[in-house]
């Protein structure tokens, strides 16, 4: 069993994460709550979670696709000469994490 998620930026004020995603909903894209609408993101809550080891420096964060194989496979099928496009279909989404 896990602790709720919390934002630890002052240690005095342990606010959840979900409380502050609702409160700032730019941060996760209104794309973001749209698709996720019925997993509450309005509320701030996501069917994820990203957990933030270090912040004292820009981190890069990938997440697996758990179908990687069989895009690949399907990539293999579809495109025979290399192009910028079918590189980018490939890459799996990253994100940078930074102090603000």
């Amino acid at each position: 069993m896990s602790a709720p998620a919390a934002r630890l930026l002052d240690l005095p004020l342990q606010e959840k994460l979900s409380e502050y995603l609702a409160a700032h909903l730019k941060l996760i894209g209104l794309s973001v709550t749209e698709r996720f609408q019925d997993e509450g993101a309005a509320e701030g809550n996501l069917p994820f979670l990203l957990k933030v080891l270090i912040i004292e420096k820009a981190l890069s964060i990938q997440t697996p696709l758990p179908w990687t194989r069989r895009r690949r496979a399907s990539f293999r099928r579809r495109v025979r000469t290399y192009t910028r496009k079918a590189c980018r279909w490939m890459h799996p989404p990253a994100m940078r994490l930074g102090q603000a």
